[in-house]
């Protein structure tokens, strides 16, 4: 598990104010205590470092659990993600590509629907 403190703009949509993914099934709990540099690479090297990172996997643990009934937050972290200079619809494409992350959901797909959802 990889185990971050929420940053506020991921607040609203995080199981609590410290979170932890799973960099193989991309689940995202609640945890106790955080890392103190969480090492989100260890998900997939793209994976932003620091608050965008944190966000970032607040979105895709969103995506994963349902990209129908979270859209619109998950969107809105993106677009956080996006503001830092990161790229995050990368990052959803080399989870879909990595042979290491198995998730409940089809990432491609749900990555595909996501962008014909906000028109992007």
């Amino acid at each position: 598990m990889v185990v971050f403190e929420v940053p506020a703009v991921a607040q609203e949509a995080a199981p609590g104010d410290v979170a932890a993914i799973c960099p193989t099934c991309l689940s995202l709990v609640e945890a106790e205590s955080s890392d103190a540099t969480p090492s989100f690479a260890r998900i997939v090297e793209s994976f932003p470092d620091g608050e965008a990172g944190a966000v970032m996997a607040v979105a895709v643990g969103l995506l994963v659990e349902s990209m129908v009934l979270n859209k619109q937050t998950i969107a809105r972290l993106l677009e956080a993600v996006a503001d830092t200079g990161d790229d995050p619809w990368l990052v959803l494409e080399r989870l879909a590509a990595s042979p290491t992350v198995q998730p409940d959901a089809d990432l491609s797909r749900a990555r595909t629907q996501l962008e014909q959802l906000l028109d992007r």
